[in-house]
């Protein structure tokens, strides 16, 4: 994988997590990477014993979002990160641009659910034909593609990483990482939605 953040401490201004009651989940942590400095990439791990002496925090999945010399980003170009505090948990949100088109994001963390929400848009400066709009992963483990979701391995000690999408998104993927992408032919705004979540495996997976 790519150069990567530091993990941890926690930092609410630049870190988001959803934990159980054992203090095991997920924490999605936002960077500007060296290669894009202009821009927020984010790595999505998991989390044991958050919080205490003990904790261990293991990357999982890492943004793979190109650099300006692109001719079209690879993920969501964001450029400006704010992170709430809600009474139903924090919410990432960003916001970003690339030539006259307009990104926006938020990666809300479902407290006690070990879940986030990615909710993404993106508004067209011209409209085209075939223009594609995706999120890039990269991962050091392997994965298996199933309908509508991916399961990551992470080992058996925290259960199983799953990626779950909708009908509009179409799944790529490589040796390397996987893309969730959707198409997109108008200057009204796009939309896209996937959920990560860390599942016990005693919790059966959605079809």
């Amino acid at each position: 994988m790519n150069t990567l953040p530091p993990l941890t401490p926690f930092d609410p201004a630049t870190m988001i997590e959803s934990l159980d009651e054992l203090r095991s989940g997920l924490r999605v942590v936002f960077f500007k990477p060296q290669s894009a400095p202009d821009r927020y990439g984010h790595v999505i791990a998991t989390v044991q014993d958050g919080g205490q002496p003990t904790e261990k925090i293991v990357a999982r999945l890492l943004s793979y979002d190109g650099t300006g010399r692109d001719g079209w980003p690879t993920s969501p170009p964001l450029q400006s990160l704010s992170i709430e505090q809600r009474p139903t948990g924090s919410v990432a949100l960003l916001v970003g641009m690339s030539g006259q088109s307009h990104w926006s994001a938020s990666f809300e963390a479902i407290p006690g659910n070990r879940r986030f929400v990615v909710d993404l848009a993106c508004r067209l400066g011209t409209a085209g034909t075939d223009w594609r709009l995706s999120s890039l992963y990269l991962t050091n483990s392997q994965f298996a593609e199933r309908h509508r979701a991916i399961d990551v391995e992470i080992g058996a000690e925290l259960g199983n990483l799953v990626v779950e999408f909708g009908e509009e998104l179409l799944l790529k993927s490589s040796s390397a990482g996987f893309s969730l992408e959707v198409q997109a032919t108008t200057t009204n705004p796009v939309r896209w939605k996937y959920e990560v979540a860390l599942r016990s495996q005693a919790t059966e997976n959605p079809a």
